[in-house]
């Protein structure tokens, strides 16, 4: 065993001990910290009163399911956004000018509180750190929608092994203040966050999909309305697979 496994394995054999609750499988979502699974992070609001109001950060991980992972190479992630009304204000139509840039995915800007609830940020731990890209599409028949689809990826040389029930980093997306006074309506709009899908990808070992809440796959903008088991919208899974293998295609 390498030096830089030897002290990955002692690392991640420390936070496994400090671990207080262990992660069921799935995914979950938050914002400010990585705080679902402590029933935190559900909504986040503005006054979309300034262009240059602070980015909200919302925050993606993930727990393997029983056995683990042998070699995480990357994750690829689908996420919609979907908003009150009967169409896509400016605001959130992350497709054209000028809201292009009004987002971004990260994925070396862990939560802040992720060592002290033990959250591993894996991607640090690979020498070179990760690389990745994202980009946003809209949904056909789904005019209130907006689709984030990602990936990141480290060295598959460097890919190492990850236990169960430990809640995992995966990225950050950005929400930016550009054009909220002046240029475009929507910020607003009350807006409901879903996250669809982490694919674990491996290297030399099959992917392994999650496609479901460890405790919440979702939070709100706004204070959008939320039922029972989460906000709007239902899941579409024919949707999400189709636009899947457009992705692939892309990035692979």
């Amino acid at each position: 065993m390498t030096r830089p496994l030897l002290l990955f394995t002692a690392a991640l054999l420390a936070l496994t001990a400090d671990i207080a609750r262990a992660q069921s499988p799935g995914f979950n979502l938050s914002w400010n910290d990585c705080a679902a699974s402590l029933a935190g992070g559900l909504s986040a609001t503005s006054a979309c009163t300034s262009n240059t109001e602070t980015t909200k950060n919302l925050y993606g991980s993930y727990a393997l399911p029983p056995g683990g992972a042998q070699a995480i190479a990357g994750n690829d992630i689908v996420m919609d956004i979907d908003v009150a009304g009967s169409a896509l204000p400016c605001w959130w139509n992350f497709t054209v000018s000028p809201r292009s840039a009004g987002y971004a995915m990260t994925f070396n800007t862990p939560c802040a509180d992720a060592p002290g609830v033990g959250i591993l940020d894996y991607w640090s731990s690979i020498p070179g750190g990760p690389s990745g890209s994202a980009s946003a599409m809209l949904v056909s028949g789904r005019p209130t929608r907006i689709r984030i689809t990602a990936t990141v990826a480290v060295d598959p040389a460097q890919a190492r092994p990850v236990t169960d029930g430990i809640e995992i980093y995966s990225f950050t997306f950005q929400l930016k203040f550009d054009a909220a006074v002046g240029t475009c309506t929507g910020c607003l709009t009350p807006a409901c966050f879903m996250l669809r899908l982490i694919r674990v990808t491996q290297s030399g070992y099959p992917d392994i999909e999650l496609t479901y809440p460890s405790s919440r796959d979702f939070v709100v903008w706004q204070s959008a309305a939320v039922s029972a088991p989460g906000c709007p919208p239902v899941d579409d899974t024919p949707v999400l697979n189709k636009t899947w293998g457009a992705v692939k295609a892309l990035y692979r």
